[in-house]
């Protein structure tokens, strides 16, 4: 078929042609226009009425949204690209509720029978949309568009099961208090048989097709030490410590930590992960350091490897302040990258909660990091996913959808810090909008792939963004924010997997430890 051709037949024909056999041969029967194989789908004329409907209607509507002030594009074979875009940023928006709900109101489902088939091939649909987003992900170029029709598949089949009109998405049911202490031992229960012999967590292990960047062997050293910090922090916050079975793990953990943090370094001149070691393992230390009230020897130990891992994040600072985790421009001895606002927040948490038992980090390495993360920050408080983006500042991973996952962590380190811009209804603003928006984190959540969701969202946002979460709840108080505990419970609880963990990115074996660690640590302070 030529490209004039393409054109001249209407979209849904094109689009939607393995949902009738008319006209197509047999070796056609099974191919869509873009040569994918669509031989799972439903070859009825009935549901090919459906969607015909669906693309005249939206084809011939006009969508008078006061706040874009434009017409819903007309439809051709190379406009799914633009459709998508405004499919996502107008998802939540009256207008495309209200547009759905007059669809749904016209499609021709007169008759009962007729109604009870649309219902039936609502799970084709979903059949659909996941066959929608496997040929997206493999057309994707490096710069993250996709082009062709399988964008408007994808737009037609979210919007087919996207909420109700109302826009009232079904809330996760809230746990009682014996369902949440419940999930938090089978947690810790995890992490006590995940652990290594050695006292550590996670390893190079459970590689798949696709792993990120990480040279060997610091880039895996760095990782273990962060996630054996996390464990142990959230071990002692969730009460481990009072149980006889989980002292000797704890005991080795500690043990571990002690002895190998001080050896974790930058992997080579590009990979900075050492920086979630050291941000990590000060808040660990911190925990330990309660911990060992009346050994002042074990205490004088944390606190001199507190130090260190302050003098190294001196060390390993931005030229500009703050920290990144990558330096892809000169490789220098200091990295010559700009800093990513959400390690900057890591940090500052972790100087904070320091400064709480005595140990105070460089003023000028605190003052240096915080004005980093708030030239991050937009007026909305949306932050930047690094510094480097500040001429972009409405790409998607900078918008209220992606930043749903830092926008936590750096209201709550600034405030910490004194920022007074972040006041009480900031923090609230955008814990409701977790909340309200949540969807765009959960669907980034387990895909392999960094940044390929929506918004440009990454897996590891998930646990790491409602940690954080759960940090400003605490920081306002029960009073002004205990609300946001039950439904942070519901959500957190209602992802735990089969053997008590959770994890949001397949990421060798540290995803499990980390994941688990995170939604342990935010479970603890959604207790009432």
């Amino acid at each position: 078929m030529t490209a004039t051709e393409r054109k001249e037949k209407p979209l849904f024909e094109l689009l939607f042609a393995p949902f009738s056999l008319k006209g197509r041969s047999s070796r056609q029967e099974n191919r869509d226009s873009c040569g994918a194989n669509t031989s799972f789908l439903p070859k009825t004329t009935a549901l090919s009425a459906k969607v015909q409907t669906f693309c005249r209607f939206f084809t011939n509507s006009e969508a008078k949204n006061r706040n874009c002030g434009t017409k819903t594009p007309k439809f051709s074979a190379f406009s799914g690209t633009e459709w998508l875009k405004r499919l996502t940023f107008d998802l939540d928006r009256p207008v495309f509720l209200r547009n759905r709900s007059i669809f749904l109101r016209n499609c021709p489902t007169k008759s009962q029978k007729d109604s009870l088939f649309w219902q039936k091939s609502l799970p084709f649909l979903q059949k659909s949309l996941c066959f929608c987003r496997n040929n997206l992900i493999m057309s994707h170029n490096r710069f993250t568009y996709w082009q062709g029709s399988f964008c408007f598949w994808l737009s037609v089949c979210s919007f087919l099961l996207a909420p109700d009109a109302s826009g009232a998405a079904r809330e996760p049911k809230a746990p009682s208090p014996r369902q949440l202490e419940q999930s938090i031992q089978r947690g810790v229960g995890f992490l006590l048989k995940d652990q290594n012999k050695d006292g550590s967590w996670g390893s190079a292990t459970k590689t798949k097709d696709l792993n990120i960047f990480a040279p060997i062997p610091g880039s895996h050293q760095a990782f273990r030490a962060a996630c054996t910090a996390l464990a142990i922090s959230a071990l002692i916050e969730a009460g481990a410590t009072n149980k006889n079975s989980a002292q000797p793990a704890l005991g080795r953990a500690e043990n571990w930590l002690l002895k190998n943090l001080p050896r974790v370094r930058r992997a080579d001149g590009v990979a900075i992960y050492n920086v979630w070691a050291h941000g990590y393992g000060i808040q660990a230390l911190v925990r330990m350091h309660r911990r060992a009230a009346g050994d002042a020897d074990r205490q004088e130990e944390i606190r001199k490897l507190i130090l260190l891992q302050m003098d190294l994040l001196r060390r390993y600072e931005s030229v500009d302040g703050g920290w990144g985790y990558y330096d892809f421009r000169y490789q220098a001895a200091q990295p010559s990258s700009d800093s990513i606002s959400f390690v900057n927040a890591t940090v500052l948490i972790a100087f904070h909660e320091a400064a709480e038992i005595g140990v105070h980090a460089p003023t000028n390495l605190v003052r240096r990091a915080i004005a980093a993360t708030r030239r991050q920050r937009n007026s909305d408080f949306t932050y930047q996913y690094g510094e480097y983006l500040k001429w972009r500042p409405v790409m998607p991973v900078n918008r209220a959808g992606g930043s749903l996952g830092r926008s936590q962590a750096c209201n709550v380190a600034l405030r910490h810090w004194g920022d007074t811009n972040v006041t009480d209804t900031v923090m609230l603003t955008w814990l409701q909008k977790l909340i309200d928006r949540n969807g765009w984190l959960s669907i980034g959540r387990k895909r392999p792939i960094p940044h390929e969701s929506w918004f440009q969202v990454a897996g590891y946002f998930f646990y790491y963004g409602h940690y954080y979460a759960a940090l400003c709840v605490e920081e306002l108080g029960p009073d002004k924010a205990g609300k946001y505990k039950a439904p942070l419970a519901a959500i957190i609880t209602g992802l735990q997997e089969k053997d008590g963990s959770w994890f949001d990115f397949p990421f060798y074996d540290y995803h499990q430890p980390y994941g688990t660690a995170f939604a342990l640590m935010t479970l603890v302070r959604c207790r009432p």
